[in-house]
């Protein structure tokens, strides 16, 4: 009787599903607020439909790009239908993507995305390298039907261990479908669309962006259009130099042509650059330093500097201090004052007496070495 009653309970109990876990919005970086938004295409296919806008803030500048967005998640007889908008920057690199309220993502017998599931689907979005760019649909997944009415989705096969980490357990095929309008042909669009607003304001944005794509994007564009060489842009390349990008930096200070450090004020400000910079590219700086005709202020500068200098530093800074036979007379006094340095003594002495002009008693003071 016991036995009965339980497979009553069970034949009219309603069935329950899988807990659903909250949107983790915290994990995903956040968007500039945008004031309006300008539709750029629509695209409906079999596979695909969406609207791609492009959006702007008050000052009227493009943000990025969305997408609202319909896909079918389809793999052998059964479709999921996914509603999702993703967001693009003005290069077509991703950014992040969200969803609708009351909207959520589901695997195979319908159970809802966890919030590791979430992050982990944002995480194989951002990687334009991924795996899933080198496999076709049907090498990647083993299909599993479902007598539910909520559709089908696939897990990994076992022979494709390789992938273990580019895709979510029970939700492969959406993840490829998902990484592959990510990072089709709609990023070409974009592209497009963003080149055709590209002007000097934007090249600046660019240059002056978080975003290395946008920078390394915008030192194209300065090549292109010979502003590389406009001292009205100096300004802005020290403040580059200066910032947290040191890849970028020393690739945009590698493009800057000697010429752009000719006048004494801009020498004083690349030196200024060069102490608060990491110590790769002061090693850029100094080498460029070595090709230039240095003003005194910078040569003074460079001496006063020694006392602080690594050793490498100082071997530097002494090979470029040699080449001036018409030394400022407060750098000679700040070389005078190593000439009883137990490694740079004899190399400093030598630029001292090619001095083409010495104070008599530094003349005096300097017989008593024996180099």
């Amino acid at each position: 009787m016991f036995i009965w009653l339980i497979v009553c309970f069970w034949l009219i109990a309603p069935v329950l599903e899988p807990p659903q876990e909250p949107f983790p919005e915290a994990y995903f970086p956040k968007l500039p607020e945008h004031v309006s938004m300008h539709e750029v295409a629509v695209v409906h296919t079999d596979s695909v439909r969406y609207t791609l806008s492009l959006t702007y803030n008050d000052a009227k500048e493009p943000l990025y790009y969305k997408a609202e967005l319909f896909t079918p998640i389809c793999y052998s007889s059964d479709c999921l239908p996914v509603w999702i908008n993703l967001y693009w920057d003005l290069l077509g690199n991703y950014i992040r993507y969200d969803l609708e309220e009351d909207e959520i993502l589901t695997k195979v017998e319908h159970h809802p995305f966890k919030e590791e599931d979430y992050t982990k689907l944002h995480d194989i979005l951002g990687n334009a390298h991924s795996l899933l760019g080198e496999y076709k649909a049907e090498e990647l997944v083993a299909p599993i039907e479902s007598d539910t009415p909520y559709g089908v989705d696939a897990t990994t096969g076992a022979t494709l261990k390789t992938i273990k980490n580019e895709v979510i357990d029970g939700a492969v095929y959406s993840c490829y479908t998902l990484w592959h309008i990510t990072w089709g042909e709609i990023t070409d669009r974009m592209r497009k669309h963003t080149f055709a607003l590209v002007d000097e304001d934007m090249v600046l944005r660019f240059l002056l962006s978080e975003n290395h794509h946008y920078q390394y994007q915008a030192l194209d564009w300065m090549k292109e259009s010979g502003k590389l060489t406009d001292p009205s842009y100096m300004p802005h390349f020290l403040q580059v130099l200066e910032g947290r990008n040191i890849f970028f930096s020393k690739k945009l200070f590698a493009s800057l042509p000697n010429e752009m450090f000719f006048e004494s004020s801009a020498q004083s400000k690349l030196w200024n650059v060069f102490q608060s910079v990491p110590y790769s590219l002061q090693n850029d700086i100094l080498l460029r330093f070595m090709e230039m005709q240095l003003c005194n202020r910078v040569l003074i500068l460079m001496s006063d500097f020694l006392p602080d200098a690594n050793d490498a530093q100082k071997r530097s800074l002494l090979g470029i201090l040699k080449n001036y036979s018409k030394l400022p007379e407060e750098g000679i006094t700040n070389l005078a004052g190593f000439l009883e340095h137990p490694a740079y003594g004899k190399e400093v002495y030598q630029i001292l007496s090619a001095q083409q002009s010495l104070d008599k008693t530094l003349k005096k003071e300097m017989k008593k070495y024996n180099y």
